[in-house]
């Protein structure tokens, strides 16, 4: 009886047959599948070589690994009726799916992706936490990476820690923006993104997708109304993302991007710069999704700067109090956003502001989890 079992090492990942030698994998190079073609079911011929295919299909791990990834053989579920056949991950090997869960990864690729390329450092307990797991492309042809529980923790520490020093610079920059965005489209989107949170945006969703950002919106984007402007196109995931300037030289800086001289025609981009030139405009150490992260904040911020909580005493009917109010919140925010109330809660409202609050009304930090 021949048993297997998967084992990892430092930068490996290893099958392990155990059981009589007659029972034993055939090495790589004592056995290619060339010599055993596959016929049109994808079952392997009878004999050797010469049991010909009429049509050799590639194994769904053909593809080469990258440098530090290995691939591994995969069982896709095929979609029906246009829908993922399958649960997240359901195509990898059941070792992996436990790996995995165990490590807190949560993203993971739909079953019918075939190519996934899993990290060397999965058996790792200390490298797992120091970079990206799996690594694939999904269906638009965008690379996913999937990390674990602990390394998105650490991330989102350093992600709040910059946001948090660099707000008064962000604030600031506000004023120093506006006095430029009349004369400077950079500046002006810029501004807007500081302004509304709206997501930059880049050239290459615009090709692939035809969503749009701050960056990249076109004229045809953009009306005004008395001394407003009202932005609306089709953004990430293809969410309607709409935002209104009140700022007056904002408002000035987008009549003149848009109507010239000369006008822009509808298919005409708002700021005809690179993105690279806006994220030059913003404050040194700034980076352009700041401004997104620090406009839900202080959103927040002001939000629950009004709600002061009427405890009961009761744990459970003061839990759900403050669970609708951070809910409440939270939706408040994503519209700003153009997101989900989940999202916003999750990536862009800096946890200790909603620390501060319930410390300041002697909430149970279990209450605001």
């Amino acid at each position: 009886m021949r048993e297997e079992r998967f084992t990892w090492g430092p930068g490996e990942l290893e099958l392990v047959t155990e059981g009589p030698e007659a029972e034993r994998e055939p090495t790589a190079d004592e056995w290619s599948e060339s010599d055993h073609p596959r016929g049109e079911g994808g079952q392997f011929g009878e004999g050797g070589g010469g049991a010909p295919a009429a049509k050799p299909e590639p194994s769904p791990a053909a593809k080469p690994a990258r440098k530090g990834f290995s691939s591994v053989e995969t069982k896709p579920i095929p979609k029906a009726a246009g829908r993922p056949g399958g649960g997240a991950g359901a195509q990898l090997p059941e070792h992996v799916q436990t790996r995995l869960k165990a490590l807190g990864v949560s993203k993971l690729p739909a079953a019918h992706i075939a190519d996934v390329h899993v990290s060397d450092r999965l058996g790792d307990d200390k490298a797992a936490h120091k970079g990206a797991l799996l690594v694939w492309k999904d269906d638009k042809g965008r690379e996913q990476r999937a990390y674990t529980a602990e390394f998105d923790k650490t991330n989102a520490q350093k992600k709040w820690a910059r946001v948090l020093a660099n707000r008064p610079k962000i604030e600031a920059a506000i004023g120093q923006l506006g006095e430029k965005a009349l004369a400077s489209p950079a500046h002006a989107a810029a501004l807007l993104i500081a302004h509304t949170g709206l997501r930059p945006g880049s050239d290459e969703s615009v090709k692939a997708t035809g969503h749009y950002g701050a960056t990249t919106m076109e004229a045809r984007h953009v009306s005004f109304t008395d001394g407003e402007a009202h932005i609306e196109y089709v953004g990430k995931a293809g969410k309607v993302n709409k935002a209104t300037v009140t700022d007056d030289k904002l408002v000035a800086a987008l009549r003149k991007n848009v109507g010239g001289p000369p006008p822009k025609a509808p298919g005409e981009r708002v700021f005809n710069v690179p993105r690279d030139a806006v994220a030059a405009a913003a404050p040194s150490g700034v980076k352009l999704k700041d401004f997104r992260t620090t406009v839900a904040t202080v959103k927040a911020e002001r939000l629950l700067s009004t709600m002061k909580p009427a405890l009961t005493g009761n744990d459970k009917k003061d839990a759900r109090q403050i669970i609708g109010i951070l809910k409440q919140v939270s939706t408040d925010v994503s519209k700003t956003l153009n997101n989900t109330p989940a999202m916003a809660r999750r990536s862009y409202i800096a946890p200790q502001i909603i620390q501060a609050w319930a410390a300041q009304h002697g909430l149970k930090e279990e209450w605001i989890q």
